[in-house]
């Protein structure tokens, strides 16, 4: 609990794009604290308002969208979260009575209207989560106390494309968070296919493409409010464009493997009639090019 303390405190040092991006890895790495065992539609509406949460604080960086607070340790209990006024979302990281908290909450001026109070005590999966938070949290400062400028830029940009986990040991909870996604995708007939694709590439370290990221994190609000089936329609045709490949043409060599052996021939054939033709044509010239030359000199009469 004390590194979750300083974790807490040294986030009011950081920039707000860095909190944004240190808050969205912490709670993609505890998305299956959205249980969906039941698979009900409020499960369902938590879960998709912490993705669309996640991806505008990690792709959108646009003053659009404002979302994380910096902490104000001085208060009990002690927190940071990520919250999106816009859905009434907030995620939270809190420290009270010596337990860390993880709290997924769809009214984000309640203490603890939400789901997901989970101390870390109980559930390795949520202490390891936070023990990485603080583990990048602390990889920030040490950039920002660097001599080198760009240091903490750079660090920005590699943590935004890290794995979500440290170790490829660690199977168990890739499983546990794609698997909240699965049960919802699989019930919902494929309104989740961009969230599962787009949740593998954090875990595997290969995020999808950035441009597709932020035109889906800035996609209006009124289409949002429609719910997870009209936002996958939407999604698909964003993702068209980023899906398709430009034409290539094929090469000589596979142009010719397809012409027949008969084509082939009747091509060899006007090649060599051509080349007589031009080599002809060449000493026709010549001649003309030699009479004309001996007739500027006089050798024959005009």
């Amino acid at each position: 609990m004390r590194d979750t303390i300083k974790s807490i405190q040294k986030m009011s040092r950081i920039s707000t794009n860095s909190r944004q991006i240190l808050l969205a890895r912490l709670l993609l790495r505890t998305i299956q604290v959205c249980d969906t065992s039941d698979s009900t539609n409020d499960n369902q509406d938590m879960l998709f308002r912490s993705l669309r949460c996640a991806i505008s604080a990690l792709s959108a960086g646009s003053e659009k969208i404002k979302m994380t607070v910096a902490p104000n340790s001085k208060r009990n209990p002690i927190r940071t979260y990520l919250k999106q006024p816009s859905t009434n979302f907030s995620f939270r990281l809190l420290c009270e009575s010596r337990i860390d908290h993880i709290q997924f909450s769809k009214d984000m001026n309640s203490r603890f209207n939400g789901i997901g109070s989970i101390d870390n005590s109980s559930n390795p999966i949520i202490l390891e989560a936070i023990n990485i938070f603080n583990i990048e949290v602390d990889g920030i400062i040490v950039a920002l106390n660097s001599d080198k400028k760009e240091t903490s830029g750079e660090k920005y940009n590699l943590l935004k494309s890290k794995k979500l986990w440290q170790s490829e040991k660690q199977d168990f909870k890739y499983k546990n968070g794609i698997a909240v996604i699965d049960k919802i995708n699989a019930d919902t007939y494929g309104k989740f296919n961009f969230w599962r694709d787009w949740y593998q590439g954090f875990l595997d370290g290969e995020p999808l493409d950035w441009n597709l990221q932020r035109e889906v994190a800035l996609i209006s609000d009124a289409y949002w409010d429609k719910g997870p089936e009209f936002i996958a329609g939407i999604i698909a045709e964003i993702r068209k464009k980023y899906d398709q490949k430009p034409a290539t043409l094929p090469s000589l060599e596979d142009q010719l493997k397809s012409v027949s052996a008969k084509a082939k021939s009747t091509i060899s054939q006007n090649v060599a009639l051509n080349r007589d033709a031009l080599a002809v044509s060449i000493a026709g010239l010549n001649e003309q090019l030699a009479a004309f030359q001996k007739k500027r000199k006089g050798i024959e009469p005009s």
